[in-house]
């Protein structure tokens, strides 16, 4: 008895200590981030050429959803936050706590590309604020010449 009265207290406070250290550690998305408020955003890739001078010509362009990898920083401290990865249809969401966001797309290889080395391009960082009970919606866009291969 003596024993277990012992025993008992120690691992109540490791448990304690480990919970204070997993809640420590843990991302701010994982710390009470809301359903209904966040990034629900698309990525896409833009083919086609600059857009011409003038009012009436009209460029061929193509525009198809791509999945990229996207990295979410804290704009307060730099830090991030959450890196997640759209889907085949270029749709990304993420539940965040209200705060201002900086929403950084990683380069893109492009996918029909025939140069060599292949074409890539890395879209600028985009600052966002999420406010309480809302989603804010960035659009990514990877700009491509047109043509480099005729794309599916």
């Amino acid at each position: 008895m003596l024993v277990t009265n012992k025993v008992e207290p120690m691992i109540q406070r490791a448990l304690g200590i480990l919970a204070v250290v997993f809640v420590a550690t843990a991302p701010n998305t994982l710390i009470a981030a809301p359903r209904h408020t966040g990034i629900r955003g698309e990525t896409w890739i833009y083919r086609g050429p600059p857009p011409p001078p003038g009012p009436y010509t009209q460029p061929v362009v193509r525009i198809f959803p791509v999945s990229a990898s996207i990295t979410i920083l804290s704009a307060r401290t730099g830090l991030q936050v959450a890196r997640i990865q759209s889907d085949a249809d270029g749709a990304f969401e993420i539940p965040l706590k209200p705060g201002t966001y900086i929403v950084v797309p990683e380069t893109l290889t492009d996918p029909w590309s025939l140069s060599d080395p292949p074409l890539s391009y890395t879209p600028d960082p985009i600052e966002v604020t999420v406010k309480g009970h809302d989603f804010t919606y960035p659009i990514i866009v990877y700009l491509f010449p047109f043509p480099s291969v005729s794309a599916p």
